[in-house]
């Protein structure tokens, strides 16, 4: 099983409103009830995504995006892909397998 995990930064507090619309902007469309705040995923997990010394493409255009809808308040996004695998011999095989050492991580 996996998810995608956002991680979102943000100057002050995200009002109710603000909340959901960015819930409305990164919810799957056909399958919104699969959206939450925490993991679905249960046991063992690795997380992979961005470098987070840079910026990602897919945050500057994310962050645009937020711009045009009003949230002025959203500095960054980045999303990581989160897999539940069954221990740390399972999570160390995956791992080169499902991201780029260049451009992406093992959180």
């Amino acid at each position: 099983a996996s998810e995608w995990c956002y991680n979102i930064e943000h100057e002050g507090t995200l009002s109710s409103e603000d909340q959901d619309r960015l819930k409305e902007l990164l919810s799957e469309t056909f399958e919104p009830e699969k959206f939450g705040k925490a993991s679905f995923l249960q046991g063992f997990v690795l997380e992979v995504g961005p470098r987070q010394q840079f910026t990602s493409a897919w945050s500057t255009n994310a962050v645009s995006i937020c711009r045009s809808c009003g949230l002025k308040s959203v500095v960054r996004i980045e999303r990581s892909e989160r897999y539940q695998v069954q221990d740390q011999a399972a999570a160390d095989a995956l791992a080169p397998l499902v991201h780029d050492r260049m451009t992406e991580m093992v959180y």
